[in-house]
């Protein structure tokens, strides 16, 4: 109970005992009791919390660290007296805030002696003016003004995320690396050396580009950072000495093709870094990645480390219930290799009948300029024009006078230099430095007639600067004014020229008037590619979307492939093509119930271009 004045007596003594303790922040006024003033002498009236104030301001302040003059909290009562030996909770919050920081550290300190002493406040980012307010049930009080300043630098990390793009190629979204304080601001009085290295690397690929770099103002922006091999789930690390480091978000990387080229179940494609990568059906190590067994559906990398300038697909035929293909390619120090089924001596090594699903060398030390895979046999170029083949030869595919199979190269006959040659199904065809056309295996008409084992002109007197030998009975080229012309059997329309059941012994004009840069026959299709880059396509579609029309329908006339793509190259397998764009990406359409595709499903159709995927 408090002092009882009795105010008829007295009345300015209360006023003035009142405003004494206020002033002077005194307890009762003792010795009143005699001058009548009851209860004077007795304890206070209940006391609460009615305001708060700054006793040390806070000060020191840089980002991310706590403050180094800390702040402290005053409580007072209704009486402007320090509230003691009651438990209040006294909460501190950003009052003004310049730069959106967080204020953090523990922010509510209950006290009883009236007195809030705050040990670990913090705020993140810098800025001038910010100012703290101290509340307590209601009162509240704010700071005087204080700035936070940039900090020493503790780590760096990613502004900018790398991401996407195609391998050996620079990133299409290259890294930024900032250097900050422990709140995240960026350093700006000193340069920093900054690399990137691997965190997370799914397929030995190098970083490749200037991956160290110094910090100007805090940032290192790097230009041409690139990843060597295609692959998901790459992961980047950014470091400088004495800081904290950063890991990159995840990012994939596309293969970057030079070229693709499929067969019946499979493909194969090369890379610009000189990688190769092959999928499809792999029951006997048709891939030629080091393991046999179930379908690839996406690009595996060739197994052995090997640099490839070619590298070429082969079909297989169905033997002993499986029908799995081979492979051919040659590296840049000009060595050749074959992998895969060797059930007919394809794979060139002197054995037959024994099977590798890795690359093994071909006999013979010939350095060879171009290879193609048909069936179950191979053909291929030196520099000097010369045409070796080995593999199968029931039909005489291999153009040495004989229907013997060879597990060896063995020399075309016939004495000609050669530019170009194409082996597909059972025959082969090549191409003069002359411009004409010979084939061996098949008649050269591709229309019934006997088989030939040796090189035979192709009759029509056109000259030819690309031959091209079908799955089937058609064969297609393009001659040196960029014409195309399709000759042989003509069922479904593959011969282009607007007829579907009109066969024809000599080249006929493809329907359009396209002047192509390459044509290519399939099984009972055709596909060219335009000077401009356009791809066409015309004959059968089986259902399977081999025309790329985004629906399955057969032509006899030229078609254009849907999806506005342009392609730098393309090839025909027996129900699939593939294409490469300008800027180094691979799509196919057409059939992929074994994975040919590479898009990483085994659809039946693909009746639109789709993206080989990462590996």
């Amino acid at each position: 109970m408090g002092c009882r004045f009795p105010p008829a007596r007295f009345p300015f003594v209360s006023m003035c005992a009142d405003l004494i303790r206020r002033r002077l922040r005194l307890g009762p006024i003792l010795g009143l009791a005699a001058l009548g003033f009851a209860g004077c002498d007795s304890v206070s009236p209940s006391r609460v919390p009615t305001a708060v104030a700054f006793l040390t301001q806070p000060a020191g302040a840089s980002g991310g660290t706590p403050f180094t003059t800390q702040p402290v909290v005053e409580v007072l009562d209704q009486n402007d007296e320090r509230l003691a030996g009651t438990a209040v909770s006294v909460t501190v919050g950003l009052g003004s805030n310049p730069s959106g920081g967080q204020l953090l550290g523990v922010t509510t300190v209950i006290t009883t002696t009236g007195l809030a002493a705050f040990g670990d406040l913090t705020i993140d980012k810098a800025g001038t003016g910010y100012t703290l307010v101290v509340s307590v049930r209601g009162a509240a009080a704010s700071s005087a003004g204080f700035d936070v300043m940039v900090g020493p630098a503790k780590r760096v990390r990613f502004l900018a995320q790398p991401g996407g793009g195609l391998s050996a190629t620079p990133l299409a979204v290259q890294p930024v690396v900032e250097v900050v304080d422990a709140g995240g601001n960026r350093e700006t009085n000193q340069s920093r050396d900054v690399t990137l290295s691997f965190g997370i690397n799914p397929t030995a690929a190098l970083l490749t580009g200037t991956v160290a770099l110094a910090s100007t103002s805090g940032l290192a922006t790097f230009t041409d950072v690139a990843i060597s091999r295609g692959g998901t789930g790459y992961r980047l690390i950014a470091s400088a000495a004495g800081l904290a480091p950063d890991t990159s978000q995840a990012l994939d990387v596309d293969i970057h093709f030079v070229n693709i080229t499929v067969s019946t179940f499979l493909g194969c494609g090369l890379a610009i870094e000189g990688d190769a990568y092959c999928w499809g059906r792999n029951e006997l190590g048709g891939l030629g990645v080091g393991f046999s067994g179930p379908i690839q559906s996406r690009p595996v990398l060739l197994a052995g480390g090997f640099t490839f300038r070619v590298v070429e697909g082969g079909a297989g035929s169905n033997e002993n219930g499986f029908w799995d293909g081979f492979g051919c390619g040659f590296t840049t120090g000009g060595a050749t290799y074959c992998w895969g089924r060797n059930n007919f001596g394809q794979l060139g090594n002197g054995n037959t009948g024994t099977d590798s699903n890795m690359p093994l060398p071909v006999t013979g030390g010939h350095s060879f300029t171009k290879v193609s895979a048909g069936r179950d046999h191979v053909c291929a170029l030196t520099s000097a024009g010369a045409a070796y083949c080995w593999g199968r030869n029931v039909t005489g595919e291999l153009g040495n006078g004989t229907t013997d199979n060879s597990n060896v190269p063995a020399l075309v006959t016939g004495g000609h230099v050669w530019t170009d040659i194409d082996a597909n199904g059972t025959d082969t065809c090549g191409l003069t430095t002359t411009g004409d056309v010979y084939c061996w295996g098949g008649p050269p008409s591709k229309l019934v007639g006997p088989w030939v084992t040796e090189p035979t002109l192709l009759g029509g007197g056109l000259k030819f600067k690309e031959v091209s030998t079908g799955w089937f009975l058609h064969r297609c080229g393009v001659t040196t004014d960029d014409d195309a012309y399709c000759w042989g059997q003509n069922f479904y329309g593959e011969l282009g020229n607007g007829s579907d059941t009109t066969d024809s012994g000599t080249p006929e004009p493809v329907s359009g008037g396209l002047k192509f840069k390459t044509v290519q026959a399939g099984a009972q299709f055709s596909c060219g590619l335009t000077v401009a880059g356009d791809a066409y396509c015309w004959g059968r579609d089986a259902g399977n979307g081999t025309l790329g029309q985004g629906s399955a329908v057969s032509s006899a006339v030229p078609l254009k492939v849907v999806g506005g793509l342009t392609f730098e190259s393309m090839t025909v397998g027996s129900g699939q093509t593939c294409g490469v764009t300008p800027a180094g990406v691979g799509y196919c359409w057409g059939s992929g119930f074994s994975g040919e595709r590479g898009d990483g499903t085994l659809e039946l159709q693909g009746l639109r271009p789709v993206r080989v995927r990462s590996p």
